[in-house]
């Protein structure tokens, strides 16, 4: 679905308007959180140990939605993207980062924007998806989030972003990188909520 909307440029395939959404916007102030800042570390280097993705690196600063508490970055030889938390007073369920996710990238985008959205339930767990793509004439963005729900409240949200360029090419390579992502994040949210040992295991597995 996403490849054809990509191949006909419209907008309209998705529901999704063309242009920025107009009105109030869900635009609000992050603020940052040193303990939270440790945890989402800790989240994104258990993904770094079961993401099978070549040259995967944890990166210390990272820009994310409006209202999450911290960030890290993340990047590898043909992907990168952000791991988040999104606290309950922003997102009290994965599934309000759908909304919040969708207006956040079609306000940045300055062409036709496709989104496609999904709520499911893997492993006992809410697993919201996001697909946005925004087409302009020189080239494609795209991106996918996967939320999951957070112990304390809120979501974990991990995106995966292809930078700009060829479409279908660009389409090809985030979907690879998805897929293995994707198994990633529930295996990290089910070693990660195992406690304070799991976390402080090292990303390789090795005592």
């Amino acid at each position: 679905m996403a490849q054809c909307a990509l191949r006909q440029g419209s907008s309209s395939a998705s529901g999704g308007p063309k242009n920025p959404a107009k009105g109030k916007s869900i635009r609000v102030e992050s603020v940052p959180d040193a303990g939270a800042q440790k945890e989402v570390l800790g989240f994104a280097n258990a993904i770094k140990g079961h993401a099978s993705i070549g040259g995967f690196r944890v990166l210390p600063v990272a820009d994310s939605l409006p209202g999450s508490l911290a960030a890290v970055g993340w990047s590898a030889e043909s992907a990168a993207g952000v791991v988040m938390i999104v606290p309950p007073n922003t997102a009290a369920r994965p599934g309000e980062v759908k909304s919040r996710a969708i207006e956040y990238e079609q306000r940045k985008c300055r062409g036709e924007y496709f989104f496609a959205s999904d709520i499911a339930t893997l492993e006992q767990a809410e697993v919201a998806r996001v697909y946005v793509a925004c087409k302009m004439p020189e080239s494609t963005a795209i991106t996918y989030y996967t939320a999951v729900p957070r112990t304390k409240g809120g979501a974990y949200v991990v995106t995966n972003a292809s930078g700009q360029g060829f479409a279908l090419i660009l389409q090809r390579q985030t979907e690879t990188a998805d897929g293995k992502l994707r198994g990633a994040i529930l295996e990290a949210l089910r070693r990660f909520d195992q406690g304070p040992e799991a976390r402080e295991r090292p990303a390789d597995g090795s005592e």
